[in-house]
């Protein structure tokens, strides 16, 4: 019997630390939700044409999101940083939105948000260089979304087409050289995605 007790001492209990960790996750987003209710309510008793409790609430959905997509354990760094990239845009396509639609989300925004994270992939190979075969598949998620904003260039969606198209060709370009340069792994890798 005292075998069994010093191995519960040994090791911490897995299952009480979640516990607490939804707990608190619960109740972030709690508090989140009576926040947003509180402002909203502020927003209509003091109204003057703008209703910037909607940004409040768009920013505080998107903490939400940020600290529970965080905490997750069965989500690797190049998937909550894809998640991200993506929640981020939708954040800022809806905060064009409520402000009065000019563009500036697409014309800007996402452009800058995918030259951000090309930085930081190529960040995370030279750190990691011992395994930085495995961001290829980030850097190809980067580039189709670069095709997706040469598609928005060419439906008149983005009505400023420089940066866009910068993206586009940086992000492609990343690509290319992340494959010609990195010989065998960097094929084996897209071979193991694609099972070619």
């Amino acid at each position: 019997m005292g075998k069994y007790e010093s191995c519960s001492v040994m090791y911490p209990n897995v299952s009480e630390k979640h516990k607490k960790i939804n707990f608190i996750l619960k109740l972030i987003v709690f508090i989140s939700i009576i926040v947003e209710l509180l402002l909203l309510l502020i927003n209509y008793l003091t109204y003057k044409k703008v209703w910037w409790s909607l940004i409040c609430g768009a920013a505080l959905i998107f903490i939400c999101f940020t600290i529970v997509h965080a905490v997750q354990r069965n989500t690797g760094i190049r998937m909550k940083l894809f998640v991200q990239m993506i929640a981020t845009m939708v954040l800022i396509v809806i905060l064009d939105h409520i402000i009065g639609y000019t563009g500036w989300s697409f014309n800007y925004g996402i452009p800058s948000i995918i030259l951000v994270l090309d930085v930081v992939v190529l960040v995370f190979m030279m750190v990691d260089n011992s395994n930085w075969q495995s961001y290829i598949m980030l850097q190809l998620m980067l580039c189709i979304a670069g095709l997706a904003i040469v598609v928005l260039v060419l439906t008149d969606v983005v009505t400023r087409p420089l940066l866009s198209i910068i993206t586009a060709a940086i992000t492609g370009l990343i690509l290319i050289g992340i494959v010609l340069f990195g010989d065998k792994k960097a094929t084996n890798e897209l071979f193991k995605r694609f099972r070619v």
